[in-house]
């Protein structure tokens, strides 16, 4: 059985979990309290042992939407996704496409949109992403993401920093948005899913 743990504020304790959990969670994701205070840690876990993935959704007002230029309307922001992965031993099984539908359901409950950034050159992500509905942005709409980031780079590509080359600020990394959503207005406090753990 898959369950999805929707944690609102890094000042809020994590539910307890099975300590091979925690494990993984603190090898993969990090300290939880150290993120954004406008953003949501979401944990996919399947049972109680095994944490398929993890996603950080950061809300954007929508001062911060027209500064990036980002096509939506409505005046209410969108959510940002941010460091999702599904753990290498969990890879290959469908696990990206069932956690992004969930994560797509969130925003939609909350009447926003998503935005996220994909480099260029992973064909694989930008294939998932595709699948589940979101579109490219046209090329004038371009992120540079983590240049020059040993960490960043060892975490995201799970080998070491100097086997992989720098990336410079010229390495550009798509835009990619889902469509308006139809979902309900209001501005609010994010919030678990209904059913969902918050």
């Amino acid at each position: 059985m898959m369950r999805y743990v929707y944690h609102l504020s890094p000042l809020d304790p994590l539910p307890p979990m099975d300590p091979r959990v925690c494990r993984d969670l603190e090898e993969h994701v990090g300290d939880p309290r150290a993120r954004d205070s406008a953003s949501v840690l979401v944990l996919m876990i399947r049972g109680t042992r095994n944490l398929i993935g993890s996603a950080v959704l950061v809300h954007r007002s929508p001062t911060e939407v027209k500064e990036m230029g980002l096509p939506f309307r409505g005046g209410r922001g969108c959510l940002e996704l941010r460091e999702f992965q599904i753990l290498p031993r969990f890879r290959g099984a469908g696990h990206a496409q069932t956690f992004l539908h969930s994560l797509l359901q969130y925003a939609d409950n909350h009447g926003l949109p998503v935005k996220l950034d994909v480099w260029r050159s992973n064909k694989v992500a930008r294939y998932c992403y595709e699948k589940v509905g979101f579109h490219r942005l046209p090329s004038a709409h371009t992120a540079t993401k983590w240049i020059n980031d040993p960490q960043n780079l060892q975490k995201m590509y799970n080998i070491a920093p100097e086997s992989r080359p720098l990336l410079y600020p010229h390495d550009k990394a798509y835009v990619y948005i889902t469509r308006f959503p139809p979902g309900p207005v209001g501005p609010g406090r994010l919030r678990s899913n209904p059913g969902e753990n918050a």
